[in-house]
């Protein structure tokens, strides 16, 4: 009879221990970092990093660690190659030339903006003089056409007035010389409008 095997009690205790940490190990999710500032950091095949890099990453690369060893660590490239380097040369922030760089972007994206809203500032602020210019215009026009409804109130009291006193041809040709100046008046008043609106050139 082939005597079994038989683990401690301590034994199974330090193997229930363990399991967990190595289950966590192979589950973890990666590790991202990047290479430091001024750097160019080789890329070895060898665990030890010996021998000749095949590949050099300059300062700012971001890589994912797939493994760590004491001063080593496995890493893949955002192309896909998987090597060793240096881990004390890997750090989890971004190094502050790449962050400069990224703000010099973003600097030069809202100037962009800046420049674009400015624009669209400088064009509503002429649409609204254009508008304020034709208001103007449009006030002038009436007050005009108000003065002229005035005086030819005036005149129509006064002719009124002399109604009784001229002989009815006198009326007749006054009336008449009243209508020519208010067709006059009108003609001039229209072409004063379109002149106004179309800049000056008479346009019918």
């Amino acid at each position: 009879m082939t005597p079994r095997a038989v683990l401690s009690p301590s034994l199974l205790l330090v193997v229930a221990a363990f399991f967990p940490l190595a289950l966590a190990a192979q589950t973890a999710p990666a590790e991202s970092a990047y290479v430091t500032d001024v750097l160019r950091l080789g890329l070895y095949q060898a665990e030890d990093a010996t021998g000749r890099p095949f590949r050099t990453l300059v300062s700012g690369t971001q890589v994912e660690i797939l493994e760590r060893r004491t001063f080593y660590a496995r890493v893949r490239t955002p192309d896909g190659e998987v090597g060793w380097v240096k881990s004390n040369f890997l750090q989890d922030e971004k190094p502050a030339a790449l962050r400069a760089t990224e703000y010099e972007t973003r600097i030069s994206e809202l100037t962009g903006d800046l420049q674009r809203v400015q624009a669209e500032l400088d064009e509503a602020n002429g649409t609204l003089s254009g508008i304020r210019s034709e208001t103007s215009d449009v006030i002038g026009l009436t007050q005009e056409a108000e003065s002229l409804r005035s005086e030819k109130e005036r005149l129509e009291d006064r002719l009124a007035g002399f109604r009784g006193s001229l002989p009815i041809k006198w009326s007749l040709i006054l009336a008449a010389v009243l209508a020519v100046l208010g067709f006059i008046g009108g003609i001039a008043f229209l072409d004063y409008r379109i002149r106004k609106r179309h800049g000056g050139f008479r346009v019918y």
